[in-house]
């Protein structure tokens, strides 16, 4: 069994580092927030968007990385029905282990109570 690492940021990079040697999975980190630059606030990202994003055979998946005890805010509901309702898929992984591309993934099982589990 994997254990799930405590901190967000561990999930978060050993899931990346697992894409990266997924074949087919085109994954990145999308990054979001608020810097300052020469003087001034500046916005970047979608707001409750998803740590990783990613696509596989044509179909978009979004990956929100959380800790053993973490939960999602108010804007990542919204982000993740967003998702959803656009025919993507939207998944909480707190490890590698919740990772759907594993051996025989097909790219059609969706999460959280879809109609369309396999």
């Amino acid at each position: 069994m994997i254990r799930t690492p405590e901190r967000e940021s561990l999930v978060l990079s050993a899931c990346l580092r697992h894409l990266e040697r997924c074949p087919g999975v085109f994954a990145w980190r999308n990054n979001t927030g608020v810097a300052v630059i020469n003087g001034r606030r500046v916005a970047f990202g979608y707001r409750g968007s998803a740590d990783i994003l990613a696509v596989y055979q044509g179909r978009f998946y979004a990956f929100e990385c959380k800790s053993a005890t973490g939960s999602q805010s108010d804007a990542q509901r919204v982000y993740q029905a967003r998702v959803e309702a656009a025919g993507g898929v939207y998944a909480i992984v707190r490890g590698v282990s919740d990772l759907p591309f594993t051996a025989g993934f097909t790219g059609r099982r969706r999460y959280h109570g879809s109609s369309d589990d396999e």
